[in-house]
């Protein structure tokens, strides 16, 4: 999808329009007065650091705890915990607050309807 910005009058900001670096944008005919920066291109984060994990992060293990999330229905949160937990992530994470800060953001992506999408995106 092509974002199309055109015909704007932005002034007096800091950054006038930021989007990241691998976004299909058409931008033209604005008026960018008195901002720090007209136009910021920026570095999207990984997948894994948007989820809150380390870059090296198993692939297949997030796959796999994210699949038994998603399978697992609408359970709470405390029982969400509990499969992150004892998935092989959880192991390779170590830390319990580790694991209770990815189980809540795996939760919150669940409530949200977006563990499946995830999973369509990863590499396999």
């Amino acid at each position: 999808m092509t974002v199309k910005i055109f015909g704007n009058t932005i002034t007096n900001c800091g950054t006038a329009i930021s989007a990241p670096a691998n976004a299909n944008l058409e931008i033209g005919q604005n008026a960018i007065s008195q901002c720090q920066k007209a136009i910021e291109l920026r570095d999207s984060p990984s997948l894994l650091q948007s989820l809150g994990l380390p870059p090296d992060t198993p692939i297949d293990m997030l796959r796999e705890v994210l699949s038994t999330l998603a399978q697992s229905g609408d359970g709470t949160g405390e029982r969400r915990q509990e499969i992150v937990k004892n998935s092989r992530l959880g192991k390779w994470l170590g830390t319990s607050a580790n694991v209770a800060q990815i189980a809540g953001t795996f939760l919150t992506l669940h409530q949200g309807g977006y563990l499946q999408r995830i999973l369509e995106i990863l590499p396999r």
